[in-house]
């Protein structure tokens, strides 16, 4: 996603950081302290935008060139 260049490059890298930070930050939010909890909703809204923009992208592109 992040070297294709149909799509935006930002957003591969807001999926691969949200991923991570969501996966991790959850992890670290059960075992040691529910502060890390924002980390995890970060992670998400970051792997959300990251998945919703080129969803986008690919679907105003279909519905503008018809």
């Amino acid at each position: 996603m992040a070297r294709t260049t149909t799509l935006p490059r930002l957003s591969g890298i807001l999926v691969a950081v949200g991923a991570l930070a969501y996966l991790v930050g959850g992890g670290i939010a059960q075992l040691v302290s529910p502060a890390f909890w924002a980390v995890v909703f970060l992670g998400s809204a970051s792997l959300g935008v990251g998945l919703a923009w080129p969803g986008y992208r690919l679907w105003h592109t279909m519905t503008v060139s018809d």
